[in-house]
């Protein structure tokens, strides 16, 4: 009884988060029609990267994720050099393709972090699995 509550509160969660993060404006909502979306507060954060832009001095955010690496002019990230680091940018968006910047996050060694992390959580499941099973009355001990 406590492994499927403790799933279905699991599964209900990841379906929840997921609404709650894809029912805000995104980077490729606004610039699809940035007339409309002028002046709106959104946030950039699935896998997004700050790269140079056209012009000397200018910096670009590119959003992967949901935004299908679509890009936009930033405005007040003074002080940031473009890198690989994946970034978090809250701003104010504004026509036909600028991002007024007003909180930014740089995520240092972010894709490290995940390289690690994917052999550890494998390594789990093989361990669970030898250790327990699963019948009808739940997990048991082998």
């Amino acid at each position: 009884m406590v492994s499927w509550t403790c799933a279905i509160l699991l599964i209900a969660s990841a379906i929840w988060a997921g609404t709650v993060e894809n029912s805000s404006e995104n980077l490729a909502r606004c610039l699809a029609d940035p007339t409309r979306n002028d002046g709106v507060r959104i946030k950039v954060f699935q896998e997004a990267q700050i790269l140079n832009g056209d012009r000397p001095g200018s910096l670009v955010v590119r959003e992967r994720g949901r935004g299908a690496g679509v890009q936009a002019r930033l405005e007040g990230a003074d002080g940031v050099s473009p890198g690989t680091n994946t970034v978090t940018i809250v701003g104010i968006f504004h026509a036909p393709d600028i991002l007024r910047v007003e909180e930014l996050r740089i995520h240092e060694g972010r894709n490290m972090k995940i390289y690690f992390s994917v052999p550890v959580v494998f390594l789990l499941g093989i361990w669970l699995a030898r250790g327990f099973r699963l019948t009808r009355n739940g997990l048991e001990a082998r």
